[in-house]
């Protein structure tokens, strides 16, 4: 066994995905660039075969590509990888390094998309026929440091002996052996594909019951589950890989009557609690329709693909290839790591309760937990420990054990309410254990076994007299009661404010309990049993997306400036991607954003394999909301994009990257655009949300004659449309057939200040108020000439003191003249 280890770096910010689907293919292409007597370069040309691989990689985009009879000559797995693979606007597939220890006219070769995928290291299982590769590869995740990628899976590509005699059934058997003595000796259990032209005539064949013994700690099960005798059997005709023609030449003829080519599955692939699986029923051979058998690809015409998808599987190989699909959770990181106190009740007599919340997305096995009480500012604690499981997103309420309706004094039991909303009750006993005793100026802890400090109301070491205030200038003790306040945390129900995410993990330098609480009045239980958390919202339906196999990936790290009105935004909010499709607004993809991790949206490209549009199309802008979940309030967002990454123009791009650096939200507001028939000036006080010129008119723009900035033109009739979208603070002239009231919905632009030019400007109004001219004459001064209508014969023109008009009205533009260039401000 020979053994080649890669050492990779990956970018701090590379990619990121948290759950993604991974398409495998397998494919036998038949003495590519090795050349015999009967494969010459007139049947068996690479130029034409490199093209018909393309059109078969343009359809499927596959993130693995396992190849079979490739020659050993690198020239062409690079022809493959720079003409096949990374063309058609794609760049970003790698290949792994060619082995041939066996010294064979044919080898293996790995393609992957290195977007998705990276090759930790790869290994060659020695075989005397030809060498079987073994490739240890991981999911890219932003979710984890640079070169701490964990989500492993393995791919074996392999090529057994063919032939229907004992002997070579004898090879394939060895070859298989060797492939589970690797796994066995190895002691892999990770997610394991074995692909490749394994040449297997029947479920009967040795080779096939060394590779599914399960009685083996190692072995493979088949995907489509179609055991028995394959080969010319009509029963398996849809399970057929070989041959795609009849008649012989560089390949096999015969027509489909084999089953050759295998991706097999471990079963670590099916088992959920690993995070690669495959997907169900997604195991395909592209062209077989089940109507082939001991015919060709093309003999009965064959439907089932684009007609020059089944021409290039017809032509480039006798195999067909095999696909599957693989889902990979790489889950987002935990914001919420663990339990927290969502409500205290510190009540009359023994009406005393915790409840905790389980914002994670698993149930927490509570013997984990302990709950801490530190009395009167004591550094040392009475102790108890949980039991049970709390189911995510579910309240565990303590309360303490005085249940006996006859007791009194210090036994008196506790509220009848507060009593039939307990999940336990603890410390019945004040002489073996206090903890539940707490009377407002007690510290509450909540730990792990280990003593990891999960949550804490108070403050452990503090005395605060009667308990803990909103009295931030008390001298002996910010927020305690030493200066007569009253104490939130006595005799008062404290409810955990909605947009906490996770408990407080130090003693803190004073418990301001008013930052994370809500106070509710003494006795009141209602709320206990049900907690609602920031983490735990549910989305509205327009924020539900449809995923497809197109994806373009937007990172949002730590240091990407996510706003509201200008202002930094409080973590927890939503961030969506949204495309219009007619009247009607999609999103395509959205993602929480905490601020503390980087993360990324991955948004959606249109399925072209539905009728519906479901996505994006390619160089379609991306137009992105911010929803605020205490607020249930959209904004629109104006992003900007880093330029390290070439997708930085904000347009959907199929398997692009983009790193967002900065995202403000505005307000939605909406302003009615009123065009005149003949022509005027137009202008819009806000950014339209949706600024193509067709969703700006709809319908109208059947109406619009011309229109121009002075420096672009959209004339239909001539066929010229250099106006594709409405621009941020531009004033427009426009003539129109009919008049008509446009409602554009749209949000405040990032700056209200026109730049203008020496000579003639056209100046938009950037305002939702009549704007005086002389406030313009203020600002401009001497370097103002004349303002006047576009259309009309108002003019303001001071050198001469005509002054018939008078204001800027919004939704116009007007014509401005000055000596030399200035600006002007419509305010902020």
């Amino acid at each position: 066994m020979k053994k080649l280890l890669f050492i990779f770096l990956l970018l701090t910010n590379t990619i990121i995905y948290c759950q993604d689907t991974i398409t495998v293919m397998q494919y036998n292409l038949l003495n590519f660039g090795y050349f015999t007597s009967f494969c010459t370069v007139n049947n068996n040309n690479p130029d034409s075969k490199t093209l018909w691989l393309k059109s078969i990689v343009d359809h499927y985009l596959p993130d693995l590509l396992s190849v079979n009879e490739i020659s050993p000559n690198t020239i062409y797995h690079f022809k493959i990888l720079n003409e096949a693979l990374n063309t058609s606007g794609r760049d970003y597939y790698q290949k792994a390094e060619s082995t041939n220890f066996a010294g064979s006219t044919i080898i293996n070769m790995l393609y992957y998309n290195s977007l998705k995928i990276g090759l930790a290291e790869q290994e060659v299982i020695f075989t005397t026929l030809r060498d079987i590769n073994v490739y240890k590869l991981f999911h890219k995740s932003a979710y984890l440091v640079s070169g701490s990628d964990t989500t492993f899976f393995y791919y074996i590509t392999a090529h057994f002996k063919s032939g229907a005699n004992a002997a070579n059934q004898q090879l394939r058997a060895e070859m298989a052996e060797a492939v589970i003595s690797y796994l066995e000796e190895n002691n892999i259990s990770e997610p394991v594909m074995l692909g490749g032209d394994l040449n297997l005539y029947s479920s009967s064949e040795s080779a096939w019951t060394i590779l599914t013994d399960t009685n083996k700690n190692c072995y493979f099960n088949d995907p489509l589950n179609r055991v028995g005798n394959w080969s010319s059997n009509p029963e398996f005709a849809d399970t057929h890989t070989q041959s795609t023609q009849t008649t012989s030449g560089c390949g096999a003829g015969g027509g489909m009557d084999d089953r050759f080519d295998f991706v097999l599955t471990n079963s670590s692939l099916t088992t959920e609690s690993y995070p690669v699986n495959i997907i169900p029923d997604t195991y395909q051979l592209p062209g077989q329709d089940g109507l082939r058998f001991k015919g060709s690809l093309i003999d009965p015409p064959n439907t089932s693909l684009p007609a020059e998808l089944i021409d290039a599987l017809y032509n480039i190989s006798d195999h067909l290839p095999v696909t599957l699909k693989l889902i990979v959770r790489t889950p987002q990181p935990n914001y919420v790591p663990d339990l927290f106190f969502s409500e205290y009740v510190e009540g009359s007599g023994n009406n005393k309760a915790l409840e905790l919340f389980n914002p994670t997305p698993y149930p927490k096995d509570l013997s984990n937990y302990r709950l801490e009480r530190y009395v009167n500012g004591s550094v040392y604690a009475d102790t108890v420990s949980l039991a049970g499981t709390l189911p995510s997103g579910k309240t565990y309420v303590v309360v303490i054990d005085k249940r006996d309706p006859n007791g009194s004094g210090a036994n008196t039991p506790a509220h009848p309410d507060l009593i039939a909303v307990a999940d336990t009750f603890l410390c019945p006993d004040p002489t073996i254990n206090q903890m539940m005793y707490f009377n407002g100026n007690d510290a509450i802890a909540l730990r792990t076994q280990s003593g990891e400090l999960i949550d804490l109301i108070g403050k452990i070491g503090e005395d605060p007299g009667t308990g803990w205030t909103d009295d931030s200038l008390c001298y002996p003790g910010p927020y305690t009661s030493l200066c007569g306040a009253k104490a939130w945390t006595t005799n008062h129900t404290l409810v955990r404010k909605f947009n906490v995410t996770s408990g407080i993990k130090t003693n803190p330098p004073f418990f301001d309990v008013t930052q994370q609480w809500d106070s509710l009045p003494n006795n009141t239980f209602d709320s206990l049993g049900l907690h609602h958390c920031l983490t735990q919202f549910e989305l509205p339906p327009s924020w539900e997306y449809v995923t497809t196999m197109s994806s373009h990936i937007f990172t949002i790290t730590i240091n990407t400036n996510i706003n509201l009105e200008d202002q930094p935004a409080a973590p927890g909010l939503f961030i969506g991607a949204f495309f219009k499709n007619g009247d009607s607004i999609h999103c395509a993809g959205n993602v929480q954003w905490f601020g503390d991790q980087n993360i990324a949206i991955i948004v959606y490209g249109d399925d072209f394999l539905t009728p519906e549009k479901d996505g994006f199309e390619i160089n379609e802008k991306i137009t992105w909301k911010i929803l605020v979940p205490s607020l249930m309030k959209e904004f629109d967002a104006a992003a900007t994009y880093s330029s390290f990454w070439p997708q930085n123009n904000g347009l959907f791009t199929p398997n692009g990257i983009s790193e967002i650096i900065s995202l403000n939200g505005k307000e939605i507001t909406n302003f009615s655009l009123y065009v005149s028939e003949g022509w005027s000036g137009v202008s819009l006080p806000i950014n339209a949300t949706w600024p193509l010129l067709e969703d700006i008119f709809g319908l109208e723009i059947n109406n619009v004659v011309v229109m121009s900035d002075n420096e672009h033109i959209f004339y239909p009739e001539q066929n010229i449309n250099q106006i594709v979208e409405w621009q941020e603070g531009v004033g427009y002239y426009i003539k129109a057939n009919l008049e008509f009231l446009k409602n554009i919905v749209g949000f405040s632009p990032s700056s209200k200040t026109v730049q203008l030019n020496s000579g003639w400007n056209i100046i938009p109004v950037m305002s939702f108020d009549d704007i005086p001219v002389s406030l313009i004459d203020i600002e401009l001064g001497s370097k103002l000439k004349l303002i006047k209508e576009v259309a009309g014969t108002a003019i303001y023109w001071p050198e001469i003191n005509i002054q018939t008009l008078e204001k800027l009205s919004p939704g116009k533009s007007y014509f401005i003249y000055l000596n030399e260039s200035g600006s002007f401000s419509f305010g902020e």
